[in-house]
């Protein structure tokens, strides 16, 4: 479909488009020098008494002789004060936390500080410019990601017992992530078609739950179905915004890191041929893999339209589709068959060969905007031969 960049690790079909074209560690041990605290016996009432200065010459005579006679007793403790000889107390003992930990709770503090005070300015901006909206700014993909088929029975699919067993709680995991970003999608009645807004109680209780795990159903009857139209209908959109080179339009239906992708693309290819692109049908439906969502609008007032979360949705496409190339002249230049070209009758109407096209692509949509679904990144299936369950 879109011409991207190409893993060598993907099992599909290439894009029809393509074929032409540690923060500073600042470790702050808290270590505490341990006092070795020597006891000495108690001394007697005759010892205890205050005694007279004595000289320095007398002190030093007294150290030298004191030494020769035991050599294992320092000199400093001949004329010790009386208090001296008092054993210490021991020290509280204290909390020790390595350089990591510390690090670790700075930098979360500092994210979250640095959070709070991104909120404010938009908060700020959105009263001094009515007119912009703040929170449209670029965001990071949200976690989709693509589930993959685990069967006991072909242990062969995957390097290890260990593997497969990982690969099986993280699947558990996904679909748990799932649920929970479609019951938040129901809770704010997102789901176009479908009126949630008077659900009662038990509603909720008992058919949501059913709902909520069908996020890769096809029925026409799901929650997701107006979601799978849209991310087709955008898909074909894009397709043709490519082939006719409309870069407006590809602005519209193509954002963030997949847009500056597919401009670069559309800048290496020649200009001096006309391209028509053809979607030929499904090979197999429209499928949601994976969806997440989140509260992107946090103005303290509700949006004009629709309501406060952003959804990212990643959908496998398999689509059956051709790409037709002419001259000026209108001349085809792709691959079909002798019997199709008819000479000057034939303009820009010489069928090209059909293509399967797999592609896994993730979309973005914006609940507060009345626009469609635009296409944000690309995902790849992995080495191996792990098949992704879809």
């Amino acid at each position: 479909m879109l011409p991207s960049y190409l893993s060598a690790t993907c099992r599909r079909s290439p894009s029809l488009f393509r074929t032409f074209a540690t923060a500073t560690k600042e470790k702050q041990p808290h270590s505490q020098a341990k006092t070795q605290v020597k006891v000495r016996p108690t001394a007697s009432a005759s010892q205890t008494t205050t005694k007279p200065k004595v000289p320095s010459a007398v002190k030093g005579r007294v150290s030298s002789e004191h030494a020769a006679k035991h050599p294992s007793q320092p000199a400093s403790q001949v004329h010790s004060h009386p208090e001296s000889t008092k054993p210490h107390a021991k020290a509280a003992p204290s909390v020790v936390t390595s350089g990591k930990e510390a690090e670790k709770e700075k930098s979360e503090e500092e994210v979250l500080r640095e959070q709070m005070a991104q909120i404010d300015q938009m908060l700020a901006m959105e009263k001094l410019f009515p007119t912009t909206d703040p929170w449209a700014q670029r965001v990071d993909t949200l976690d989709v990601e693509l589930p993959y088929v685990v069967n006991p029975f072909k242990p062969s699919e995957y390097p290890s017992w260990r593997s497969m067993f990982e690969q099986f709680s993280q699947n558990r995991q996904h679909s748990l992530k799932n649920a929970t970003s479609m019951w938040s999608l129901a809770g704010a009645n997102a789901f176009p078609g479908v009126d949630l807004s008077g659900a009662k109680f038990r509603h909720k209780l008992f058919k949501w739950p059913w709902h909520v795990f069908q996020c890769r159903s096809t029925k026409p009857n799901a929650w997701v179905a107006p979601f799978r139209a849209g991310a087709l209908e955008s898909y074909i959109e894009l397709n043709n915004a490519l082939a006719a080179n409309d870069v407006k339009r590809i602005k519209t239906y193509a954002i963030d890191s997949y847009q500056d992708t597919q401009l670069k693309l559309l800048k290496k290819r020649s200009q001096e041929y006309l391209y028509k692109w053809r979607f030929h049908g499904e090979l197999s439906p429209t499928r949601i893999l994976s969806i997440r969502a989140m509260e992107g609008y946090l103005s303290p007032e509700e949006p004009r339209f629709g309501n406060r979360f952003m959804a990212h949705i990643l959908v496998k496409f398999d689509t059956e589709q051709s790409l037709e190339i002419y001259d000026r002249k209108g001349h085809p230049l792709h691959a079909h068959k002798p019997e199709d070209d008819h000479g000057k009758k034939t303009w820009l109407n010489v069928p090209a060969e059909k293509r399967r096209v797999i592609e896994y692509l993730v979309l973005e949509k914006r609940m507060w905007y009345d626009g469609p679904w635009t296409f944000r990144d690309q995902l790849w299936e992995k080495a191996g031969k792990a098949r992704v369950a879809a």
